[in-house]
């Protein structure tokens, strides 16, 4: 009965061990929003694509993040068309320290209707009642051709892409 009690005391201090263990390991990271544009200074009826992408920051070791859905609170975009927007992936990374994941990111593909600069306000991502917010965006934009085209706001466009081959080459 003693060596019975004794194994029964190691396995419980290893799943102790363990357990401190991994809730430590998903523990380290930050996150925050950053974002990413294809042209900060670009002219009158240029399309630009604006990425907005929630991301987690590593400290070390391994992470993972669960959620039941994010949601995406838009700023406005005065002075700009937006041609097209949407969710371009969400879900979840495991990797090792040094690394930023990337969560969630949502993009606007704009058009600028005016010259001068613009401010975007920020965007917002809610995941599991946490709120995360990114800076304001300043566009400042040039002349631009003027052979242009904008596009009409809520335009339907519909681009399809199939792909024949699973290899590369």
């Amino acid at each position: 009965m003693i060596n019975g009690i004794n194994i029964s005391i190691k396995y419980l201090s290893i799943l102790c061990f363990l357990s401190y263990f991994t809730n430590a390991m998903i523990a380290q990271g930050d996150i925050y929003v950053d974002i990413e544009c294809t042209n900060q200074y670009p002219g009158v009826g240029e399309q630009i694509k604006l990425s907005y992408v929630l991301k987690l920051k590593m400290k070390g070791g391994m992470a993972s993040i669960s959620h039941n859905g994010i949601k995406v609170k838009k700023p406005s975009m005065t002075g700009l068309n937006v041609t097209q927007e949407g969710n371009e992936s969400t879900g979840f990374s495991f990797g090792g320290g040094g690394q930023d994941m990337k969560l969630s990111k949502y993009s606007f593909v704009l058009q600028p209707t005016k010259k001068g600069s613009i401010t975007i306000d920020p965007l917002s991502f809610t995941m599991n009642g946490e709120t995360y917010t990114s800076k304001s965006f300043v566009l400042n934009v040039g002349e631009g051709d003027p052979k242009a085209k904008i596009i009409p706001q809520n335009s339907n466009y519909f681009l399809r892409i199939d792909v024949s081959k699973s290899d590369l080459v």
